[in-house]
């Protein structure tokens, strides 16, 4: 996090301060945050209070949990630059599992 901060051009940011801001984006912290303040909040203020917007924390879990066509949307709309990033497209790996089921 240092590097990154140094990177940003925020050099001045203290070892505490890169300490805190990793300590409050930790699930659990985002989970209390939400239960109180998700009321303030534009993207969850109107949504239903038992489906947390903070759920499981876990990479990649977004392509479990929607149906198939929400996932084939955000691919097809930023597959590109999620690619660039790093990030495996389901339809991506979809393909490569059927063709080597045919093998």
């Amino acid at each position: 996090m240092t590097r990154i901060s140094e990177f940003l051009g925020w050099a001045q940011i203290s070892p505490e301060q890169i300490a805190k801001a990793v300590q409050l984006s930790t699930a659990d912290s985002m989970r209390k945050l939400e239960a109180a303040q998700s009321h303030q909040w534009v993207t969850t203020k109107l949504s239903r209070k038992e489906i947390p917007f903070v759920r499981s924390a876990k990479s990649g879990q977004w392509q479990q949990s929607l149906p198939s066509s929400s996932v084939a949307e955000i691919e097809s709309a930023w597959g590109p630059v999620m690619k660039l990033l790093g990030y495996p497209l389901r339809s991506e790996m979809e393909t490569v599992s059927s063709s080597a089921q045919k093998n």
